[in-house]
């Protein structure tokens, strides 16, 4: 069973460690377990493996002796535990504009080379969540539990009060107990779900940041931009653009000029520049929605205008059209015969 790819920060990784140290397990053996060294922390900024912090989370509820490691990491999150994204939510106006923040710049904290966060509205409930992993993936327990606790507690304590959802959704099977998870949460947890999921009521969205303050918010996206620039400035271009896409198709944005301006290029130069590497913008697109095409049409939950919008197609029947060309039939006929 493939294990969880990608990175994390090391920032991340610092926040899981105090936690586990303040329960009693010893740093040395925590990094061993998890194939790490001292030297490997030593930039809150480089990045960690995903798998290695898979292993730490499991060694950390082995020696501290808490199944639920990761619900204690989840209420020890501050703005340093989530990079430049924590310190720029603290100075947004109010919750939404917060959580609108994570698609932007999730990426300094976990990057796998999927879609990372969705987070969709409608009139009588509003969600944040991960989507789901492929059927033969392995998960974590106790990242499971840290992502979804963290995304609570990092809201009550930016907001300074204690919001809770209408319902969460956890991907791990349910536990022997599952007071610590409703205590926390204060709501329904449902368990063996496909995908972490908070959802909430959209008045939450309004809530305002305590911490607000419009002239730092500038500087800290400032800020939080030039992290994302520092920690994947050694990675190939189309890496780049394929992230960058990841982003922005969701905001309709995903057009070349617009790619190219947020990596400072002129699109002939991206476009020079991607043929150097032996593909091409188009090409890059294309390979992305496909890819992710497969997973939202699996989503019972998810409309074909839903998924139409999260690919950068502005109308449903441009996306049709380009779907049938991908795969010889409709959307509709896919999900029948694919996704039970």
């Amino acid at each position: 069973m493939p294990q969880l790819s990608g990175t994390t920060s090391v920032a991340y990784v610092l926040t899981l460690l105090a936690v586990a140290e303040r329960h009693g397990a010893a740093r040395t053996s925590l990094l061993q377990a998890a194939g790490l060294a001292a030297e490997d922390l030593h930039n809150p900024l480089a990045r960690i493996a995903m798998r290695a912090l898979a292993r730490l989370f499991d060694a950390a509820a082995v020696q501290t002796g808490l199944p639920h490691i990761g619900l204690a990491f989840g209420q020890a999150v501050r703005p340093a535990s989530f990079s430049g994204l924590g310190f720029v939510a603290m100075t947004c106006a109010n919750l939404g504009e917060a959580i609108a923040l994570i698609p932007r710049f999730g990426r300094l904290v976990f990057d796998t080379g999927r879609n990372e966060v969705l987070v969709e509205q409608d009139g009588q409930q509003a969600r944040l969540g991960e989507p789901p992993l492929p059927p033969d993936a392995a998960g974590c327990v106790g990242l499971d539990d840290a992502v979804l606790a963290g995304w609570v507690s990092y809201g009550r304590w930016i907001c300074g009060c204690d919001a809770r959802p209408l319902r969460v959704e956890i991907r791990h099977a349910a536990p022997a107990d599952v007071r610590p998870y409703t205590e926390l949460f204060g709501c329904p947890v449902l368990f063996g779900m496909p995908a972490n999921t908070l959802i909430f009521s959209p008045a939450l969205l309004q809530l305002p940041v305590r911490d607000a303050d419009p002239h730092l918010h500038r500087a800290m996206l400032q800020e939080a931009q030039a992290q994302l620039d520092r920690a994947f400035a050694g990675l190939s271009l189309q890496h780049r653009v394929r992230m960058l896409l990841t982003e922005l198709l969701p905001q309709g944005e995903g057009r070349l000029e617009q790619v190219a301006a947020r990596l400072h290029l002129a699109p002939r130069t991206l476009q020079r520049r991607l043929a150097s590497e032996g593909t091409s913008f188009s090409q890059l697109l294309d390979a992305l929605r496909r890819e992710l095409v497969a997973r939202y049409l699996c989503d019972a939950q998810m409309s074909l205008s839903d998924i139409a919008l999260l690919l950068g197609f502005a109308e449903q029947s441009s996306f049709s059209h380009a779907f049938r060309d991908w795969q010889g039939c409709t959307p509709q006929e896919y999900r029948q015969r694919h996704c039970r």
